[in-house]
């Protein structure tokens, strides 16, 4: 009596313990679709409340800090990008095409760096050493 008891409690609890892998995995795509809808409810509820984006009356074009400099737009990281690119299929491939992803590679960064010097040349001068606007002439005095 005791061992049927025992038993028939085994073989309800194994339907908790031990569940149909199958049908729950069956299930992952529905989970899955209900949490990008949850996420997307939520995305376009918040969307839809947001306040204004601009304040005031008129918008304010962006202005770079002073001392910023900031070069123009350029090609050596998408040529340093293809060179590092050449450079792991040469690893993987072997034979010239090493030698060919190396090449590539410092011949992309000494064109990067040359790209720097001379654009550095008309940066130097400005913000290297001296005082910056608003810290000189006279201004030390204001409080006696």
């Amino acid at each position: 009596m005791i061992q049927d008891l025992w038993t028939s409690l085994l073989a309800f609890s194994g339907q908790f313990i031990v569940p149909d892998w199958g049908a729950l995995v069956a299930l992952i795509p529905i989970g899955i679709a209900a949490i990008v809808l949850l996420t997307t409810s939520w995305m376009v509820f918040r969307f839809a409340t947001a306040g204004p984006t601009s304040r005031g009356i008129h918008k304010m074009p962006p202005v770079t800090p002073a001392g910023t400099h900031v070069t123009g737009p350029s090609v050596a990281p998408v040529l340093a990008a293809l060179g590092v690119f050449m450079l792991l299929f040469g690893l993987f491939s072997g034979g010239i095409w090493l030698w060919v992803g190396i090449a590539a590679l410092v011949i992309a960064l000494v064109y990067w760096g040359g790209e720097r010097l001379r654009n550095g040349g008309r940066h130097s001068g400005r913000d290297g050493g001296g005082t910056t606007e608003g810290t000189g002439g006279g201004s030390s005095d204001q409080g006696r």
